[in-house]
């Protein structure tokens, strides 16, 4: 009978006894290397160096255990599937500290590097999260860890990020005055902080490196891109006083990566549902939609009727959009036959055919009501053609189908 391999043995025996390690509780786990390779070998049993070294690199060990740095013998161990824990353990923080020259306080970037590669970013998480929490076993190892000036802000921010706020979604100058700090002296350090990725893991600006961005923890991301209020910000920002119609990319462009996905959900189930964006509407042009606020209509009394109640039973965001639809339109008509300020009502009916004939004499006639437009007959001898007759109202007896401005409108 062939004796059993001595390397595969000790593998499984350190297994084992890993396992063991962990039931009998945290104070016994995780367990330094050469501790845990002793305890499995047992006090008769007795391995050369080399096959301890060779029982480490096992398949059968790297399946089930992981050690924190393999060229140190008192580097923690623990099972796979506990590597989360491991990054948290004040025994991987001792064992980093005790191979880092210097400190107390130690850079939290060496301690880092004090690990193996694929537990460094959860151990650097986990030091940047005992800080920010600020518990009482967190400040005794925050004292001892120095920061980067860039990593103190971050962690300021942060931490104020995590108290309980009475407005959702402080802007990230709010963060900064909350802290103590000074948004203008910082407002560089700022910018940058927050399109990191250490603070993207666990925040969420609506906008790319703006002071005046409203900043969500991870998990209410989404929360804060599908609001109307979110919308009403992108337009603003990306809006000038000469470009007041914003296509749907560029909105999209103004908004951070991290909720971009969230805001477009938003847009596309609300210009779905005809649902409400507040105090900014949307029309189409062409394949494309495009946004403004309802600020940017002319004149006021238009302004005001479109954000009221309508006596026509629309609602305020379906004026806007006939609105805006229809001032383009006219512009256009209007233009290519000599600007004499007036187009017949057939033409804009073929230039906005997804009104029906009732809809858009109803919103029509909520514009005439507020000053903006107004309806005439002919204006000289000759017949009208049928066409003409048929996409006419008549009123009192008159047909009238020429739509003319009773005031300029300021859009773009």
């Amino acid at each position: 009978m062939a004796s059993p391999n001595p390397i595969v043995e000790l593998a499984q025996r350190c297994v084992e006894r890993l396992e063991a390690c962990r039931a009998a509780g945290e104070s016994s786990y995780p367990v330094p290397l050469d501790q845990l390779l002793a305890e499995a070998a047992g006090p008769i049993t007795t391995y050369s160096d080399a096959q301890r070294a060779r029982a480490v690199k096992h398949a059968s060990f790297r399946q089930r255990c992981f050690v924190a740095h393999p060229k140190h013998p008192d580097a923690p161990v623990v099972l796979v599937e506990d590597l989360a824990e491991m990054a948290a353990s004040p025994k991987l923080f001792q064992f980093a500290c005790r191979h880092v020259p210097g400190g107390p306080p130690w850079l939290a970037a060496d301690l880092k590097k004090a690990v193996a590669k694929p537990l460094q970013a959860a151990f650097d998480q986990a030091l940047r999260s005992r800080a920010t929490a600020m518990a009482e076993s967190s400040v005794a190892i925050a004292a001892r860890v120095a920061f980067s000036a860039d990593e103190r802000l971050e962690l300021q921010i942060l931490s104020v990020l995590g108290r309980p706020m009475a407005a959702p979604f402080p802007t990230l100058r709010q963060l900064a005055e909350l802290a103590g700090l000074s948004p203008l002296k910082l407002a560089s350090r700022l910018k940058k902080l927050a399109s990191s990725a250490r603070f993207l893991a666990h925040a969420a600006p609506l906008l790319d490196k703006h002071l005046d961005s409203p900043i969500a923890v991870r998990a209410e991301a989404d929360g804060m891109a599908r609001r109307a209020v979110s919308i009403e910000l992108l337009v603003r920002t990306a809006r000038t006083d000469k470009k007041r119609l914003i296509a749907r990319k560029e909105l999209l462009k103004k908004a951070s990566a991290s909720v971009r996905p969230a805001v477009q959900a938003f847009l596309e189930e609300q210009l779905a549902a005809g649902g409400s964006l507040g105090a900014v509407a949307a029309i189409r042009d062409g394949r494309e939609w495009k946004f403004f606020l309802l600020d940017d209509l002319e004149p006021t009394a238009v302004r005001w009727r479109l954000t009221s109640t309508p006596t026509n039973g629309e609602s305020p965001a379906d004026l806007a959009t006939f609105a805006a639809q229809l001032a383009m339109a006219f512009d256009r008509l209007d233009g290519e036959s000599g600007g004499h300020n007036q187009v017949s009502l057939r033409q804009l009916r073929t230039a906005l055919p997804a009104w029906e004939r009732a809809a858009f004499d109803s919103r029509l006639s909520s514009l005439r009501q507020s000053g903006e437009y107004t309806l005439s007959g002919m204006q000289h001898r000759g017949g009208v053609s049928p066409e003409d007759q048929e996409a006419g109202i008549r009123e009192g007896g008159v047909l009238r189908i020429f739509l003319s401005r009773l005031r300029s409108r300021d859009l773009p």
